[in-house]
């Protein structure tokens, strides 16, 4: 009978490990580089004061790297991206914020598996430059680089 309940309790024990393992929330916090690629998204720029929305396709790689949660801050490798950046994270997942005089990029990886087992992404950029106003977002994935 103990040893029925010792090899229950092993059993419990890799099953609770191998769940946490495969717990996207959990790997993607512990990630400390990922890398992203977007592709097909939108542009929206304003015409007398009407958006316009129009299909784009953008194919970018970009890199977060040294990604410190308590720190709240990470690199961004990427054109035309590079530099430090200040990162949120919540239950909707990492964000990564990069913010420059007329522009401001902002990238949110989900803690929700696409293909491939990489993370779905969204990639938003708002510029607002000489009095034109325009917003972009890409659709992709992104996947641990370095745990």
């Amino acid at each position: 009978m103990r040893i029925h309940l010792i090899v229950i309790a092993i059993l419990f024990i890799i099953t609770a490990q191998a769940q946490a393992e495969d717990d996207p929330l959990k790997q993607l916090y512990a990630a400390r580089s990922l890398k992203c690629h977007f592709s097909s998204g939108f542009i929206t720029h304003w015409s007398a004061n009407n958006p316009e929305t129009s299909t784009a396709n953008n194919d970018q790689e970009i890199q977060f790297d040294s990604i410190d949660i308590k720190n709240q801050s990470a690199r961004v490798n990427g054109k035309p991206r590079v530099g430090d950046i200040k990162v949120i994270v919540n239950d909707v997942g990492i964000s990564f914020i990069k913010t420059e005089q007329v522009v401001m990029d902002i990238t949110t990886v989900f803690p929700a598996y696409g293909e491939d087992q990489d993370f779905i992404a969204v990639d938003t950029r708002h510029v607002s430059l000489l009095g034109r106003s325009l917003a972009e977002q890409y659709y992709g994935t992104c996947k641990i680089w370095q745990q």
